[in-house]
């Protein structure tokens, strides 16, 4: 699928001078497994995205009930009517789990109890050891829906040379009482 749509992508924007990839959730995936096909890309955009995947289809309830409310699926029940296993999926999709090791901002939501910034905040952590150029923009206050609502609101500013928010970690910083972070 990110092969299609990455070869998709690339024929209809030839003519662009620049192209950046940025998702929400499993979108977010999507697009950082295309920006890991470019040669030379720019800084990617995403917003809660970046857990095990596999384990978010076949373990979180709370994922099961909204795809069951919105689609009608039990997601996980497809899967294993399929033959597929937590492990089956883990394996098949390892590579959409590799984050791009290009620069990217990843947007979190501090009540997202689809992808738990506890979870995420420990894997940027150890993705930061081969990319350094890792930004995180935290929302404490929002959840997954909200997260996806501020970031498609706050995408032109994301889009400048280096996003303007007081939320913002950089490689190096400190945490205050409020969650903002000083640069050293």
């Amino acid at each position: 699928v990110i092969k299609t749509l990455s070869a998709d992508f690339s024929e209809r924007t030839a003519d662009h001078p620049r192209r950046r990839y940025g998702g929400i959730s499993l979108g977010g995936a999507i697009a950082g497994g295309m920006q890991k096909m470019e040669a030379a890309p720019e800084p990617g955009l995403y917003a809660a995205t970046g857990i095990d995947a596999a384990a978010l289809v076949m373990n979180n309830h709370l994922f099961q009930a909204m795809v069951k409310a919105a689609h009608h699926v039990n997601v996980r029940r497809a899967f294993a009517a399929n033959g597929h296993t937590l492990t089956d999926l883990q394996e098949q999709w390892r590579d959409i789990q590799v984050p791009p090791r290009t620069p990217f901002t990843l947007a979190l939501g501090g009540l997202d109890y689809i992808v738990r910034q506890r979870e995420i905040l420990r894997r940027v952590a150890t993705w930061r050891i081969h990319n350094p150029g890792i930004q995180i923009i935290r929302n404490p206050w929002l959840g997954h829906n909200g997260t996806k609502k501020w970031f498609n609101s706050n995408i032109c500013s994301m889009l400048e040379p280096k996003p303007a928010t007081a939320h913002t970690i950089t490689g190096v910083g400190h945490y205050s009482l409020s969650g903002l972070v000083t640069e050293q």
